[in-house]
């Protein structure tokens, strides 16, 4: 049975001399490879340097695209939180149209007509934003087929809520979509970035066997920065 090493306890972890964090990886990967550049006679048989340069490139694009899409969708999602509770006010008003026209008893009959369900304890249109958009569809259907365009909360009214929600919606599912291209391209050059920069670790300590902490420092292996 092999014995296994002590483990001494409040021992350090071992820091690694390749980042964790996105940023620091790009920083460190860039300044890799310009003294890769400065080093042509330094070679991985398995990529180029001109391709790894290509690899940082799309990984810090793919960083920046996502951080983007991070504030857009913080917007977006305000901007629907805003819109959702205007919405949620004027259904109050049609609810007061319908009841004005069919009596408060039969009111809830015709709810459905307009995308109104009930929500909890009331009825409101869905809080689900793919129902909410079907919804406020149904709700210029209602509004007309029940001759209620001409009311301050009729046709005009709800034509521009629809469209107001329309471009939001369509703004957030641009969003997501993005930054899942995002998110998939980071992973994937995320894993080749880490993969060269070890190889040129080893390719260092193998070259520079006694002075290979000093290179490291100045391929921009700082790990005490990172």
């Amino acid at each position: 049975m092999t014995e296994q090493p002590e483990i001494i306890k409040g021992q350090p972890k071992k820091k690694s001399n390749i980042p964790t964090k996105e940023a620091d990886l790009i920083t460190v990967g860039k300044s890799a490879d310009v003294s890769w550049g400065k080093h042509p006679d330094l070679k991985l048989i398995w990529i180029t340097r001109v391709a790894f340069t290509a690899s940082i490139r799309i990984f810090e694009e793919s960083f920046m695209g996502r951080s983007q899409m991070k504030g857009v969708r913080s917007e977006v999602s305000n901007e629907f939180g805003k819109l959702n509770s205007e919405i949620d006010q004027s259904v109050g008003v049609v609810k007061g149209y319908i009841v004005e026209r069919y009596g408060k008893k039969e009111a809830s009959v015709y709810y459905p007509q307009f995308g109104i369900v009930k929500v909890g304890n009331t009825y409101q249109l869905p809080r689900d934003n793919d129902r909410r958009r079907l919804a406020l569809q149904q709700m210029l259907l209602g509004i007309d087929s029940n001759e209620l365009n001409d009311k301050t909360y009729g046709k005009t009214y709800w034509t521009d809520i629809k469209t107001r929600f329309e471009q939001l919606f369509s703004k957030s599912r641009d969003a997501d979509s993005q930054s899942k291209d995002h998110v998939g391209n980071k992973a994937e050059q995320r894993i080749m970035i880490r993969k060269v920069l070890n190889a040129l670790i080893a390719l260092l300590k193998a070259n520079y066997p006694d002075t290979y902490k000093d290179e490291l420092r100045k391929w921009g292996f700082q790990k005490d920065k990172y």
